[in-house]
């Protein structure tokens, strides 16, 4: 294990990211936390009409939890795309 994790410190990133295991989109959205998952589901009903989340709305609720690794960040966007909103800068 070892060997391969000292193989893959100088592997390109491409070839780091091919072997990072990760769970399904599905499962990243299903398996937020309860917290996030409400706060983002609220921030999603505010942005509806205008079909957007901005980046400066989103980064107040995920600064709230900074517990969130990166399959919940990706869980949260799953889950405002999967409700019909784009996600902005």
């Amino acid at each position: 294990m070892a060997e391969a994790a000292r193989a893959s410190q100088g592997a390109p990133i491409g070839q780091r990211l091919e072997n990072y295991q990760r769970r399904p989109i599905f499962a990243r959205m299903t398996n937020l936390p309860d917290q996030i998952r409400s706060a983002i589901l609220d921030l999603i009903n505010r942005c509806r009409e205008r079909g957007s989340v901005a980046l400066d709305e989103l980064n107040p609720v995920l600064a709230r939890h900074p517990d969130l690794d990166s399959d919940d960040i990706e869980g949260v966007f799953a889950l405002i795309v999967e409700n019909g909103l784009r996600i902005e800068e």
